[in-house]
């Protein structure tokens, strides 16, 4: 199918009007027929191939207005179709006919997760230990290890607490993926995200991870600015460092039984042991520790900072459903394509290398561009999120619960910029909000 026709099929099932890209890329050929000035929007919308049992409803409900994420999706759909499946991963965002080239599982995503990693971790401990230009390929072997090992925590912990990482035994795949990240072991791992991130408490004086960020100094009332140079310090900074070092040692030290918390000191030790014995200690240090520990934690940083609109305050006449709605949005890195010949191009290229793809490998991993889903649908199919939340959307259709500004699209830096510009934006802390962040969490 050609991009002008496969750009006017996202138009026919996607929006009603779709003006600014049918301007650029033409009408439907008569291979597809000619379009119903009767039905709304001026097209017959297509049979699509059903797929799963919920395909075969005839009726569909109003689509929501495009938002410009889906814009610059479908931007991209003038690209060769075979690179699709690769900017609907990057992006997060699937094109409306599109259909993945496999159905992914968790347990296939983690057994790809572990193999990738394995060989993340030697492909960067060669480039360090090798000298010379092999240093080229560091950096980016490295960023795919914390992307993955951030993967495992973030994606795989985070969703056995739902109980969907695995079929059977979440729990058990729960404390290896903490132990093998050194990270808050998965019993109180569970215990504070049931009770604390999907619940009304969220983005609350009461939420451990609010109080986690107003440690940081992120406050709301506070110039934005200040906010921005100050998450520049943090991330350079050697106290924050020491500061998550020591909150993922001391948790790993005293939370869970007695076997979980000396397993991640035994792999360590095991880890370490090998390297010596194979006199691997400096590719171990660089491709193993380094990212384990500085890369984590920043990652771990600019990811926690542009996840929520921390503090964010109920407005009148807003529903509860509608606030807990708002205070996450879906994060879609990318930008449109440039028209062909433009003097853009460099720049987009440019953008897409070093700002876009980093930040997909090593700080938006798995399924956090949709996390705006995961909060609609906390058990829902993770593996393949993009087609999922599409999906989503198709079916509620008018009523799903977010709008234009509940997709940011662009650069990780706009998406940081969404919430500490929220934070700048909010009055200062009530007083009964600053008495509960010197509350432990209850």
């Amino acid at each position: 199918m050609s991009a002008p026709a496969l750009l006017q099929r996202c138009n026919n099932i996607v929006v009603n009007d779709y003006n600014t890209l049918s301007a650029d890329h033409g009408a439907v050929t008569k291979q597809h027929g000619t379009p119903d000035t009767s039905h709304p929007g001026g097209s017959t919308p297509p049979t699509r191939r059903p797929r799963g049992p919920h395909r075969h409803h005839a009726k569909r409900a109003p689509s929501p207005p495009i938002t410009d994420a889906q814009r610059m999706r479908a931007s991209l759909a003038r690209l060769p179709r075979w690179t699709q499946p690769s900017w609907t991963w990057l992006t997060g965002l699937a094109l409306p006919l599109e259909e993945p080239l496999m159905r992914w599982t968790p347990l296939g995503r983690t057994i790809m997760t572990l193999c990738v990693l394995v060989v993340a971790v030697a492909a960067a401990g060669t480039a360090a230990t090798a000298g010379g230009a092999w240093w080229l390929a560091y950096p980016p072997a490295a960023l795919i290890v914390v992307g993955r090992l951030r993967w495992l925590y973030i994606v795989g912990g985070h969703f056995a607490t739902h109980g969907t990482f695995v079929k059977v035994r979440n729990a058990l795949a729960g404390d290896i993926a903490t132990s093998l990240t050194f990270t808050q072991p998965f019993a109180t791992y569970e215990r504070e995200h049931a009770r604390f991130h999907h619940s009304k408490r969220l983005g609350t004086a009461q939420d451990p991870d609010s109080k986690f960020i107003a440690g940081l100094g992120f406050l709301p009332g506070t110039a934005l600015r200040v906010l921005r140079r100050r998450l520049l310090f943090t991330v350079l900074s050697p106290a924050f460092h020491w500061q998550m070092l020591w909150s993922r040692l001391k948790a790993n030290l005293t939370a869970g039984k007695a076997a979980r918390r000396l397993a991640p000191f035994v792999l360590l030790t095991l880890f370490s042991t090998v390297a010596v014995r194979l006199d691997l200690l400096t590719g171990f240090a660089f491709g193993w520790l380094l990212p384990l520990t500085f890369g984590y934690n920043i990652s771990a940083l600019l990811q926690f900072m542009s996840e929520h609109r921390w503090f964010r305050l109920r407005q009148a006449g807003e529903s509860p459903r509608t606030h807990n709605a708002k205070l996450t949005f879906g994060r879609f890195l990318g930008d449109a394509l440039p028209q062909e010949g433009g003097p853009s191009g460099a720049i987009w290229l440019v953008r897409l290398l070093f700002l876009h793809l980093p930040a997909r490998v090593a700080v938006l991993v798995g399924d956090l561009p949709q996390h705006d889903l995961h909060h609609l649908r906390p058990k829902g199919d993770w593996a393949n999120a993009a087609f999922t939340r599409r999906d989503l959307i198709e079916k509620l259709g008018d009523k799903w619960p977010r709008g234009q500004d509940d997709e940011i699209h662009g650069s990780l830096f706009r998406m940081l910029d969404e919430v500490l510009s929220g934070l700048s934006e909010r009055e200062p802390l009530r007083p009964e909000e600053r008495e509960e962040l010197h509350r432990p969490p209850r």
